[in-house]
């Protein structure tokens, strides 16, 4: 991770390019970028997330997910609390 910035509710968040080694990934691309972007919504100045890759935006992660606009929230993918 290189920085986070904020700015119009849309929260850029810059990773160096070995965010995007294919190398086996424990979880689904879906998974890894949705536990980002839930927990970082769940704050009340932010409304998206876009991903970028030392600066720029890049069109896909590993090939398969698109992530070159800003995504919001999914709450199908949020877990439970922990009571």
């Amino acid at each position: 991770l290189i920085n986070v910035v904020t700015s119009d509710r849309v929260c850029y968040v810059n990773f160096t390019e070995d965010f995007l080694a294919q190398e086996q990934q424990p979880v689904s691309d879906e998974i890894m970028i949705y536990s980002i972007v839930n927990s970082l919504c769940r704050l009340t100045y932010v409304s998206s997330v876009q991903f970028l890759i030392n600066g720029e935006t890049v069109s896909t992660l590993h090939t398969v997910t698109d992530i070159s606009k800003p995504f919001t929230r999914n709450r199908q993918l949020e877990a439970e609390p922990v009571r």
